[in-house]
């Protein structure tokens, strides 16, 4: 009895990691913009905002709240026109500890075990 449970759980496992690797396989990657930092973009926003004329933003608001609303506002557009955006895709594979270093890192191990040098 205790050797059919044993066998049954094993199957039951086996069965449902070939479950998630099916929605592994069937599920899309997620498209996300991330906006690229880089020392034009940011010498772009900060020209931007030196520009503005922040006065505006005092005479039109008596309110504290919206006054912070509104120069936040203010700042998420300049920085929305100023910073580009590229689409980056993830994959329910991609594992969170696994960095770009690591993946680096695994390439050049595969292209050397593949060229014949077994030591690399």
């Amino acid at each position: 009895m205790y050797f059919a449970l044993c066998k049954s759980d094993k199957a039951f496992g086996y069965e449902v990691s070939i479950r998630e690797m099916q929605k592994l396989k069937a599920a899309k990657p997620v498209e996300k913009s991330v906006r690229t930092w880089s020392t034009e973009a940011i010498e772009n926003l900060r020209g931007c905002l030196d520009s503005t004329d922040w006065d505006i933003f005092k005479t039109n608001n008596n309110n504290l709240d919206d006054y912070a609303d509104a120069v936040t506002s203010y700042i998420s557009f300049c920085e929305e026109t100023c910073i580009p955006t590229r689409a980056v895709y993830k994959f329910n594979n991609c594992k969170p500890w696994f960095s770009a270093e690591l993946g680096k890192l695994r390439t050049n191990k595969e292209e050397a075990y593949k060229s014949g040098d077994r030591d690399a």
